[in-house]
């Protein structure tokens, strides 16, 4: 009993949630033991483990044993994992077989997709109305984190997983608000009067951004719950149905979260979505077997053709990519490989024959995208305050046109636009 009372000051049920909308199948009234529910007992966020297991109470059907239900649900919470206690049709109310099983059944199946909700994930952004980040209108969820560190990478705030302070100095008017909040003091002038942030000294707490109106700080990255993210994403579910879109994972690279790509993807389809998912490749394959199955469409990208030149453009080798693209392949999955052209690194005929030859053992593939590089990233790791990238200069259109007709040439199913 003391234990039951010290969990419970952590951790508290939430509202019965009915398993039914109305009568269940086979009610034999309308009395609260004619109404099976679910109760959810969630552990707080800090601790959640994405984990979850349902309680079916004992009882021999004639009733249902609260210890077995109540209080393990608490000590669960306590290890990270949600619970979810069903309350059950009994015998002792006039109930026979199946209907007990009908409603552990249809615990099962809602208290997934519950578990799903709760599920933790670190995005720097939603961005609604997308339209190139697969078919019709979309909202792309950006997730935090990369295994590559692409020379070119145009989201450099993606990278790293944990939040980070992005300063704009053309917008700061000195206001030192931000100087008089911060707990720290990383905020100071210097010699010249100029705003600095001594970003060794930052906490990265955020309280500079809440008092800064200009809007010169800002805070790239959070925590969200998959539920809050899919409420958000739903909002624009009238222009997904007439325009055949849906949702697009992002990044980063969505799958360095897999937990939370997978509970999103799942919670998705169970609402009727299309999902996409944008990657670089670089996961363990089972995280692809994981959430291949609510995934309609892979925007897969094929960066770099040489090894040695892979590893020195991103960081990683290419033989894990590689193996992950045909496994994917072979496994069913609709795919669209996509090629990031960057002037002055892969745009030579070697690197395009090589693609040709990748792409002809792949017959499935939906198709190919080129895409043209933009220096957009630059400007981004200045207001980090991350060492400068190289420069690379905009990709001409004419160039990108005479790329693509090479990639014609050696008979890539391209999707562009000739």
């Amino acid at each position: 009993e003391l234990l039951t009372i010290a969990l419970a000051a952590h951790a508290a049920p939430l509202d019965p949630i009915p398993l039914w909308p109305d009568k269940a199948p086979g009610a034999l009234g309308d009395a609260d033991h004619d109404k099976p529910t679910i109760t959810p007992f969630l552990p707080a966020p800090e601790k959640a483990t994405g984990a979850a297991i349902v309680i079916c109470p004992g009882g021999g059907y004639g009733g249902l044993a609260p210890h077995e239900g109540h209080d393990y649900a608490l000590w669960l919470n306590q290890h990270g994992v949600s619970a979810f206690v069903l309350k059950y049709r009994l015998g002792s109310a006039g109930y026979r077989h199946p209907r007990m099983l009908e409603d552990a059944a249809r615990n099962l199946a809602a208290s997934s997709d519950r578990a799903n909700r709760s599920v933790l994930a670190r995005v720097f952004d939603i961005q609604r109305f997308s339209i190139h980040d697969g078919p019709g209108i979309r909202t792309t969820v950006f997730f935090k984190g990369c295994p590559l560190r692409c020379v070119w990478c145009h989201n450099p705030e993606s990278q790293d997983e944990d939040p980070q302070l992005s300063f704009t100095p053309g917008q700061c008017l000195l206001c030192r608000a931000c100087y008089a909040v911060c707990p720290a003091g990383a905020h100071r002038d210097d010699d010249e009067g100029e705003h600095i942030i001594h970003r060794d000294e930052c906490a990265l707490c955020g309280a500079c951004v809440k008092e800064c109106y200009p809007g010169a700080l800002e805070m790239i990255g959070r925590e969200a719950s998959v539920g809050e993210i899919l409420d958000e994403v739903l909002r624009d579910r009238a222009f997904y149905e007439s325009s055949g879109g849906g949702l697009t994972l992002s990044g980063g690279e969505p799958l360095s979260q897999p937990e939370a790509a997978a509970a999103l993807l799942a919670a998705a389809h169970e609402a009727g979505l299309h999902t996409a998912v944008e990657t670089c490749g670089y996961a363990e394959y089972p995280v692809f077997a994981r959430v291949a199955p609510h995934v309609d469409l892979f925007l897969y990208d094929l960066k770099e053709t040489n090894d040695t030149r892979h590893r020195w453009y991103t960081g990683v080798g290419l033989d894990l990519i590689l193996d992950n693209l045909n496994q994917l392949h072979d496994s069913g999955a609709t795919i669209l490989l996509r090629l990031p052209l960057i002037p002055g690194l892969n745009g030579r005929r070697r690197h395009f024959e090589e693609v040709a030859r990748i792409v002809a053992g792949l017959p499935n593939l939906v198709g190919v995208e080129a895409l043209g590089y933009h220096p957009l990233g630059l400007a981004k790791l200045e207001r980090l305050g991350l060492p400068p990238g190289q420069e690379i200069p905009a990709l001409p259109p004419e160039t990108f046109a005479t790329w693509i007709a090479e990639l014609r040439e050696l008979g890539l199913p391209l999707i562009n636009e000739a």
